[in-house]
This record gives C-alpha cells, sequence and structure tokens, in this order.
C-alpha cells in the first residue's frame, strides 16, 4: 500500500474515532443549570469540560490524537501538487492540527489558553483551506472537485468572526444563572464550520486514494 493510500485511510480512521468520541462525551453531559447537550445550543469544548462530561478525556484526547493522524495527509496533499503553494499549504495543515492538539491539551476550564489554541485552529485550518481552494482552481494535478469542500471552511469562518458576541460573553459572564436563547448561532457555526472541516479531511483523504492508482 503507498503512503498515499496510508495517509487517506488514517485520515478517515481519525474521523470515525473524533465522532465516536462526540457521540460519547455529550451521552453524558450535564450543563451548568442539569441540562443536556443540545448541538444547537452548547459549544464543542463544553463536551471536553470535566465539570459537564463524565466522559471529557475522550474528546480531549480524541483531539490529540487526530491531529496527528491529520498531519501526514495534510502534508502529503500539499507534496502531490507539486507545487511551492500546495508545499506551504501542507505545512500550515501540519500547524492548524497542532493548533487541534493544543485544543486537546487545555480543555474548557483552562478558559484563556483555550481560548487562544482554538482561535488558532479555526484561523490557520481557514488559511489552509483557502490555499487548497486556490488549488484545486489552479493546480493541473488537483481535482476541481476539491473546491467546494475547501471553500466552504472559509466563508463559515467570516460568517463566525461577523456574528455578535454577545451571546458568548453572557454565558462566560455567568454560565451558572444566564439563560441561553433555544439557538446560539455561534454555536450553530462552529459545529457547522467542524463538520465543513471533516468533509474537507474525508475528500481531501478520498482524493488522495484515488490519486495514488
Amino acid at each position: 500500500m503507498s503512503v498515499y493510500k496510508i495517509a487517506s485511510s488514517i485520515s478517515s480512521i481519525g474521523i470515525l474515532l473524533i465522532f465516536t468520541a462526540i457521540i460519547i462525551a455529550q451521552s453524558s453531559f450535564s450543563g451548568y443549570q442539569c441540562e443536556g447537550y443540545d448541538f444547537t445550543m452548547h459549544f464543542i469544548s463544553e463536551l471536553g469540560n470535566p465539570n459537564k462530561s463524565e466522559f471529557h478525556f475522550l474528546l480531549n484526547s480524541g483531539f490529540m490524537i487526530v491531529s496527528l493522524l491529520f498531519i501526514p495527509m495534510t502534508l502529503l496533499l500539499g507534496k502531490y501538487t507539486e507545487s511551492k503553494l500546495g508545499k506551504i499549504a501542507g505545512h500550515v495543515g501540519i500547524v492548524a492540527m497542532l493548533a487541534i492538539f493544543a485544543v486537546g491539551c487545555l480543555p474548557e476550564t483552562i478558559y484563556v489558553p483555550h481560548l487562544i489554541a482554538a482561535g488558532a485552529f479555526f484561523t490557520i485550518s481557514t488559511i489552509m483551506a483557502c490555499m487548497f481552494a486556490y488549488l484545486s482552481l489552479k493546480n493541473h494535478k488537483m481535482s476541481k472537485w476539491l473546491f467546494i469542500p475547501s471553500i466552504i471552511p472559509v466563508l463559515l469562518y467570516i460568517s463566525f468572526l461577523c456574528y455578535p458576541k454577545t451571546v458568548l460573553v453572557n454565558i462566560s459572564a455567568d454560565p451558572y444563572n444566564y439563560q441561553r436563547p433555544s439557538i446560539v448561532w455561534l454555536a450553530v457555526l462552529e459545529w457547522s464550520y467542524f463538520l465543513a472541516m471533516s468533509l474537507w479531511v474525508l475528500c481531501a483523504s478520498r482524493f488522495l486514494w484515488k490519486a495514488s492508482k
């Protein structure tokens, strides 16, 4: 089996692992007001909070493990383009994966460092996705079909940045008493970004698998 197929396989396994961790962590979740986990009201990081989920360690460990599993895929995807920009994009991807690792090491209870790590992941992975979106249109070795899964995270990141942060500020200021609205759109945008990046990983992994033939 070629290195491309190996990288493709372990990246796909990584997606399976992190979603398994999410499902298990949310099953034992109990918020500050004893509420169950709601994907339209709660942020991803809350699943890694030891005060909220009995299986918080699965999410945090999952982030650390999958970040390492994704590195070969991003590096080889950039190398496959045989271009300087592609190689830069691959190395930017490595930095983004290390930011995921930091998110796993720094759960929500370590608030400021966690926010920095999460912000670094969102920002750097968006830069990587933007580079690969460009390469999918301009590099003859890349598939143009990768443009859509590459550009979606970029658009969601811009939406997240532009959306008002009032609810997030209120939650942070008084998490025990603040009554969240039925839909916290920042949380929805965060989950949407996470799902979009997961889709990108799967699409890029499939491309690498086919490219190895």
